[in-house]
């Protein structure tokens, strides 16, 4: 109650065998119960409050041994006139069969603020049978299996199941867009539309040239993809078009087809070779395959890797199969991303020196190659040299020097005012608009390489003819993409995961829901509408996101407008960007790399947190760098699956100690003043119990416990030399358990029997009670050797020498 000047904590006494004691101010805590002692103050009315059920006075003890648990809190003793608590007394002892102490008197304790809420209780230990028939525990029946939750699943798809219902879950903006406020949110979604826009023109350019195909294809991507998804997708604010990542990937796929870049001269000289393979073979005739004699263009090849991961998209949201972004972790996806990065910028070094480099080794290792050298003393010495980099070297008296000059100056200005000025300007004007120096570069370069004739007179290598207006829709080639699928299906992860990251971030910011299935079937159904359109696969931008969050984007209307004012420049701009060096491109791509590339520190911050994250980290970026993108990705998710096993395997276990004036028990090895019972071990266990760790579970509970390995007492070479007498297991962490784990734990209370210690379990879930019940584990258990309580305290409480 905010009238009350003090906090509350109250314990219902309906049940047998409860005493509660409670301390409250501003209200009148009664309803039934008799009150043992009442004592108002002036002023703030603060009163002790003893509640006694009168059962606990008939009570009987437990049937197991007769023992009984009691700890009391002691009244509150209080100063009439200064409101004060003065001494605090704890008295809390158990006492067993035997008459041992095992939790003595604790020592007076100084008085704490009269505002802390107090609880005492009293009740008898109680063993778990016990415990649920006096409390009424109810039998749930069988656990509902995995396949009936995949039923229930699709069932759901059709509930309240209508034509209107159902589009409307389809498309998402036919929803928000009869509530949306064209007051409040219109201006600020044209704001960050329009600044998207400009961000969209250079990053669509420069991410297509380094896809490999046109940079007009690029900016198809930043067009299409994005219409469709604001009519489908379910965040509000993830800018959809062109990655850099994405793109270095679609490099990677269609070098390994071995494409025919250009229309003319690499189609003809393929037509010739396979021409001549046929007549030489003499096994088929020409009009039988005229897939082999037309190769894939990069174009083509790219519609149709497009279309393929539009397709794996679609089914995994039908599927409901979006839980499946969980594999890739923050630490796998900062590794990839960064790996991938050095590739980007590696492909971008012959457009800023403008030499032509010789065509690389594609797949595994293309960035290194192995040579073995034969030296003295019949040595094998292995050298690593960076293919390409050494064929930069091989070239670079080949360099344009002009074009160096003019990437090195566009390079600076673009980090001069990215990260000098424009942080001042944004602080000065408080306005968190970006400052368009992409673009301006872009314009700026461009009219001067017409003017001067870049090309003619300095032969700076230029983008030429750029087609204006939209593509025709063309079919993409189906008959290639059974040779892409595992790149398709590396594609379609890494863009949701991605994408979806960049939703989940923002939607917990701005407080709404993403639908990770929607968001696939959205990203999906885009790729494959546009690759009609001679677009590639589409995924969200971390940059382009951030700008428009920050710039005042509330909807998708934002992404509306951007795909307006990209239709003005496809239509229109294309003949003004004819003499734009390519090697502003470059520059654009590189320096927006800064981001990822200082994701290298993370490896220092994540290997801090944990060594096992850190490994997996360094593990993807080695593996992206060394055996390419798409292998990397592949290792990645292997090794953080593995490291994932591992932790199941061999999970952290500790024995726990009991806490001064409390009835908790923490880690010995973490908390100094928890104190392990005498005669008596708690062992905690960290982790589901089944086939994969049963045997590392046995082995270590019988070594942290009684220092005996299990082999040995399988072969009687060993007895009990400790003064361990009771083995307490606390279950609270084990959220799962299989028929293996049972026949584990039975196995382990059987061993411990043979050494006369006995072994109790205690705060067992729900889930392991229940595989208790079907696997008739209750009756297994040696009587006085084990039983199962409700909490360590009850287990505690019968911890006497057998």
């Amino acid at each position: 109650d905010e009238n009350d000047g003090l906090s509350v904590n109250t314990l219902e006494s309906g049940r047998d065998g409860l005493s509660v004691s409670t301390l409250e101010s501003g209200r009148d805590t009664g309803g039934g119960t008799t009150k043992e002692a009442e004592r108002q103050l002036s002023g703030n009315e603060l009163r002790e409050i003893t509640f006694k059920d009168e059962k606990l006075k008939n009570s009987e003890p437990s049937s197991i041994n007769n023992s009984n648990l009691g700890f009391n809190n002691k009244a509150l003793k209080m100063d009439d006139e200064s409101d004060d608590i003065s001494n605090e007394t704890y008295t809390n002892s158990t006492t067993t069969t035997s008459g041992s102490h095992l939790l003595t008197s604790l020592p007076q304790r100084s008085s704490v603020a009269s505002t802390s809420p107090r609880v005492t209780l009293e009740r008898e230990a109680i063993e778990w049978r016990d415990f649920a028939t006096k409390y009424g525990k109810q039998n749930l029946g069988r656990r509902i299996s995995t396949t009936h939750k995949l039923v229930q699943t699709a069932g759901h798809c059709c509930d309240n199941c209508s034509v209107f219902g159902w589009l409307l879950d389809l498309f998402p903006f036919f929803a928000w867009i009869r509530n949306y406020s064209f007051h409040d949110n219109l201006l600020s979604d044209m704001i960050a539309g329009f600044t998207i826009a400009i961000l969209h023109i250079p990053q669509g350019m420069a991410y297509g040239l380094l896809a490999g195909v046109s940079p007009i294809n690029g900016l198809y991507v930043s067009f299409f993809p994005v219409l469709i998804y604001c009519l489908m997708g379910t965040s509000k604010h993830i800018s959809i078009g062109t990655f850099a990542v994405i793109s270095i990937m679609l490099n990677s796929a269609i070098n390994k087809l071995g494409v025919a870049h250009s229309e003319t001269s690499s189609r003809h000289e393929v037509l010739l070779h396979t021409l001549s393979t046929q007549l030489v073979n003499e096994t088929e005739s020409l009009p039988q395959a005229p897939d082999l004699i037309w190769p894939p263009t990069a174009i083509e090849a790219l519609t149709s890797i497009c279309i393929a991961t539009g397709l794996i998209m679609l089914v995994m949201g039908f599927l409901h199969l979006g839980v499946l972004s969980v594999i890739l972790s923050d630490q796998l996806v900062s590794a990839f991303s960064t790996g991938a990065a050095i590739h980007v910028a590696t492909s971008q070094l012959s457009n800023l020196f403008d030499i032509k480099l010789r065509p690389a080794k594609s797949g595994p290792l293309k960035l290194v190659y192995v040579s073995c050298l034969f030296r003295y003393l019949n040595l094998d010495v292995i050298w690593f040299f960076s293919q390409i980099w050494i064929n930069i070297g091989e070239e670079i008296k080949t360099t344009n020097l002009f074009t160096l000059s003019v990437s090195v100056v566009s390079i600076i200005i673009l980090v001069l005012v990215k990260e000098v000025l424009e942080p001042k300007l944004r602080k000065k004007i408080n306005c968190n608009i970006p400052f368009p120096i992409d673009l301006m570069v872009i314009v700026v370069v461009t009219t001067v390489s017409y003017f001067f004739k870049f090309n003619e007179k300095f032969k700076v290598d230029i983008m030429g003819k750029i087609p204006t207006g939209l593509p025709a829709p063309t079919i993409p080639r189906f008959d290639i993409v059974t040779s892409v699928i595992p790149d398709c299906i590396a594609l379609a992860v890494v863009t949701f995961a991605i994408s979806l990251s960049l939703a989940k971030i923002f939607a917990k910011k701005h407080k709404y829901k993403v639908k990770p299935n929607q968001e696939l079937i959205a990203m999906g159904t885009a790729n494959i509408i546009s690759s009609f359109f001679s677009c590639y696969p589409c995924s969200a931008s971390l940059s382009r996101t951030s700008v428009q969050e920050k710039t005042g984007g509330k909807t998708q209307m934002a992404g509306i407008v951007s795909c307006g004012i990209l239709l003005i420049v496809l239509l229109f701009l294309g003949p003004f960007l004819y003499d734009l060096p390519k090697c502003i491109l470059s520059c654009v791509i590189l320096v927006a790399l800064k981001a990822m590339f200082v994701q290298l520190w993370d490896v220092v911050k994540i290997w801090r947190m944990s060594r096992c994250e850190g490994l997996t980290w360094l593990v993807t970026f080695l593996a992206v760098v060394f055996l390419d993108v798409d292998i990397g990705l592949i290792v990645g998710i292997i090794f953080s699956l593995f490291i994932v096993l591992v932790r199941f395997v061999t999970p952290h276990s500790t024995l726990l100690g009991a806490l001064p004036y409390t009835e908790i028990y923490a880690d010995t090895k973490v908390f100094a003043e928890a104190k392990e019972i005498p005669g008596v071990k708690i062992y905690q266990y960290s982790s589901a119990l089944f086939f994969l760790n049963r045997d590392h579970f046995k082995n270590d509970i019988l070594r942290q416990t009684i220092n005996i390995n299990a082999d040995d007492i399988y072969e009687g070479k060993c007895t009990n030399q400790t003064p361990v007498h009771t083995v307490v297991i606390d279950c609270s962490p084990i959220s799962y358990i299989d028929s293996s784990g049972v026949e584990t734990l039975c196995e382990v209370i059987e061993l411990f029997k043979e050494l006369n210690v006995r072994c109790f379990l205690c705060s067992c879930p729900t889930s392991v009670l229940n595989m208790f019940e079907r696997t008739n584990f209750f009756d297994r258990l040696p009587p006085k050797f084990s039983a199962i309580f409700p909490s360590v305290h009850d287990a505690i409480a019968y911890t006497s020498p057998v």
